[in-house]
Order: C-alpha cells, then sequence, then structure tokens
C-alpha cells in the first residue's frame, strides 16, 4: 500500500507528525509500520557523524521499509530523508504495483531545531553538531 516519506531537518518534528500521522491511520483501520532510525536501533550520534555510517543507515532504512511492504500496509519513513537520489529509491521501490508514495516536508525553524537537539545532549538521542 501506500508509502509516505517524511523529509525536514533534524529535530523539526518529524517522528511527531509520524506518530500523529500513524495513530490516525490506524483508527481508520489501516495496518502501519513506522520505520526510523529509533526503530532500527541506529544511534544517531554516530551515524551521521560520518558520510559512510550514513550510507550504511540509509541502506538499512530501505531494506526495512522493502521488508515492510505490502498490499495491507501503510509505510511510513521517519529518517532524514534529504537526498534526492534516496527518496527516488524509495519511490520505485513502491512502484512494483504495491502502491502508491508520498513526500512530505516538515519544516520548523533553526532556533527550535537547535533548542530541540540541545535538550537531547547525553541521552544518545541527539545530533552530532555542525562542523
Amino acid at each position: 500500500m501506500p508509502l509516505v516519506v517524511l523529509t525536514g531537518g533534524p529535530c523539526v518534528g518529524k517522528s511527531a507528525v509520524a506518530a500523529q500521522l500513524g495513530g490516525a491511520l490506524e483508527a481508520d483501520g489501516w495496518r502501519v509500520v513506522v520505520v526510523s532510525d529509533d526503530s532500527l536501533r541506529l544511534p544517531r550520534h554516530s551515524l551521521y557523524a560520518s558520510a559512510g555510517a550514513e550510507k550504511q543507515g540509509r541502506s538499512a532504512v530501505i531494506a526495512a521499509v522493502e521488508r515492510a511492504l505490502s498490499a495491507t500496509t501503510v509505510v511510513i519513513v521517519d529518517a532524514m530523508n534529504y537526498i534526492k537520489g534516496f527518496r527516488y529509491q524509495l519511490w520505485c521501490t513502491t512502484k512494483g504495483g504495491l502502491g502508491p508514495s508520498c513526500v512530505v516536508h516538515v519544516a520548523g525553524s533553526l532556533a527550535a531545531a537547535e533548542a530541540a537537539n540541545a535538550g537531547r545532549r547525553g541521552t544518545g538521542r541527539e545530533y552530532p553538531a555542525a562542523r
């Protein structure tokens, strides 16, 4: 069934949107799977610290999406998803007759994102500081 890809910067509220959307779809009778860094147990503090680690993380997300896609499931991808080629690869995965897909951009202010990330320091859920 459908694939929903959430995009937006770190700490802008993508996970909150994924939870709200997933809850609303489940209330309407859909089976929902949310694929995220947290659901795959990928450590954010090291995942986005290097290009190699980030590439491995994207591979894990794609593999999880491919496993979750079915004719009766809505898959919500709650990860960074800022690379156009990565979103295209996800789109191609759904075009095998499994249904439509869409991209939802979650916007937020830089100050709010930085404050949210600062509040996560020491928890293992923070993103590395920009260089």
